[in-house]
């Protein structure tokens, strides 16, 4: 996944870029550089998320083929409301007198990176809704936060927003700065996939359990930062 990280991390210099040009240009004028943001952020992430999306796309058709011998063709699938993405986010960045403009401009370059990151997981996620396989939420970066951790420990039992029981409703929040991808398999038990072990992460997340003496998600995603020293 690291062309997607790629892909992530060019589509916020292009943006960062023209910010600044922006902001130089209108002698450091806050209204244009938020209006700056609405209108070149969407276009930017479709550039590059479509890209994304076409590399998650040929790792489901391999993820396919390898699992069940058989060949399909998948789709592209990506925000159909990054205006709104972006919106949220401008709004935010720019109603925050306590955050200097290079602070903004970080804010909405960390949704960028959703942006581009939610046509590769909405990709894999949707073909293997549609070919009723499982998917898992799987880390690919050298750090994970204890939220993610939670739902990567599940493994690949996810089908719906709605299955996997008390981290189904979970599974589709993803914070700034998140670099885990939806994976599918259609064989569990002979994935393509190295390097993933949920069973390693369900036993951290169970030791959490345990010490925070509670089935509450806030309690025990605490007691996992605690633990594990995870943010």
């Amino acid at each position: 996944m690291n062309s997607i990280s790629a892909l992530s991390k060019a589509a916020q210099a292009e943006l960062a870029n023209g910010l600044y040009d922006v902001w130089n240009q209108t002698g450091h004028d806050l209204d244009m550089l938020h209006d700056a943001v609405n209108m070149m952020a969407p276009g930017i992430a479709r550039k590059y998320g479509e890209s994304a999306g076409s590399i998650a796309a040929d790792l489901w058709e391999q993820i396919y083929r390898h699992d069940t011998g058989r060949y399909a063709e998948a789709a592209v699938y990506g925000d159909d409301d990054l205006e709104h993405l972006f919106g949220a986010s401008s709004g935010y960045a720019f109603s925050n007198d306590q955050m200097d403009v290079d602070a903004k401009v970080a804010h909405v370059l960390a949704t960028m990176g959703r942006g581009v990151r939610g046509y590769s997981r909405k990709t894999m996620q949707r073909n293997t809704q549609r070919h009723n396989g499982r998917y898992a939420r799987v880390p690919t970066g050298d750090t994970t936060c204890a939220f993610c951790l939670m739902l990567a420990s599940r493994g690949f039992v996810y089908k719906s927003e709605e299955t996997a029981g008390d981290t189904g409703d979970l599974f589709n929040r993803y914070h700034d700065h998140c670099d885990c991808e939806v994976i599918a398999s259609f064989d569990t038990g002979n994935s393509l996939l190295e390097g993933y072990n949920p069973d390693e992460y369900y036993g951290m997340y169970l030791a959490a359990r345990s010490r925070a003496n509670s089935g509450d998600t806030n309690e025990i995603l605490s007691s996992m930062r605690g633990m594990f020293g995870l943010k």
